[in-house]
């Protein structure tokens, strides 16, 4: 072997050999993969989730929460009450939270009231949204409710609650304390006991113009309990009453509503 050829070995290999050093060195030193460094490794689905980390979020695309109907009432004593209709049109999707608005304004657009609240919706269900006793000065033009912050979740399994209504009827009074009263009984037809159930009430004249609206809350009740709701306006109202419509709902995403349940391995959804 030439001394050349010797010499070019001879670097080649000590080149080689430290090489292997760096190599060693960086393995030996460089930090071990974890679920929050930024990075896809380790058996990750994307990054820093799946595999043996948590599991990646699943993006949601929703339909947005439609409005049926929506409009306001005369509440008493320079108050108005407020109400809508709204559809949750996604059968896999319901939201836990969302906020929404109720702005009375007058013919020109301007603001004379307004109240916020905030609400949730099953999969695929409709339901009434009710706020009471909007002050205002003056009349009421045009109503606008406006619906945000929507926090949509995925069921698979769920169990609506079942709240049942029943016996309900509705006098007219021309004199005494009350002007109208809406009476009816709640049934909690499910397995479980609940903190809060809000009542919502809607009462409508021949035409099927909504005349009253309100709601009324029952607490502590208990699986296959009957209670009896009254609620009452102490004015007369612009027309007779002819249909009263009540429901009723519990917010089955709060975990601190469910009180008891009474059947092994019910709950309200799988996730």
């Amino acid at each position: 072997m030439s001394s050349g050829l010797k010499r070019f070995v001879i670097i080649l290999t000590y080149l080689l050999i430290f090489s292997l050093v760096i190599f060693a060195g960086y393995k030996f030193f460089q930090p071990k993969p974890t679920c929050n460094d930024g990075i896809i490794n380790q058996n990750e689905e994307q990054i820093d989730c799946g595999g043996i980390c948590a599991p990646c979020e699943k993006e949601i695309v929703a339909d947005n929460i439609e409005v049926i109907e929506s409009g306001f009432v005369y509440g008493g004593a320079n108050n108005f009450d407020v109400y809508a209709k709204i559809k949750n049109p996604n059968h896999q999707y319901g939201s836990s939270s969302f906020d929404y608005d109720f702005i009375l304004k007058d013919s020109s657009g301007n603001m004379l009231g307004q109240k916020s609240g905030k609400g949730f919706i099953l999969p695929y269900e409709t339901k009434y949204i009710i706020e009471t006793n909007i002050s205002s000065g003056q009349n009421p033009d045009k109503m606008e409710l406006v619906i945000s912050n929507v926090q949509w979740d995925e069921f698979s399994g769920y169990e609506e609650p079942a709240l049942g209504i029943y016996n309900k009827r509705f006098s007219d009074s021309s004199g005494g304390v009350f002007s109208g009263e809406a009476v009816g009984l709640l049934r909690n037809e499910s397995y479980f006991d609940f903190d809060l159930i809000k009542i919502n009430i809607i009462l409508r004249d021949e035409q099927g113009s909504v005349v009253a609206v309100s709601t009324s809350t029952l607490n502590t009740i208990k699986s296959r309990e009957e209670r009896e709701f009254h609620i009452t306006w102490p004015y007369r109202f612009d027309a007779p009453v002819r249909n009263f419509e009540a429901e009723a709902e519990a917010d089955v995403y709060d975990a601190d509503n469910f009180i008891q349940g009474y059947l092994t391995g019910r709950r309200f959804q799988e996730n």
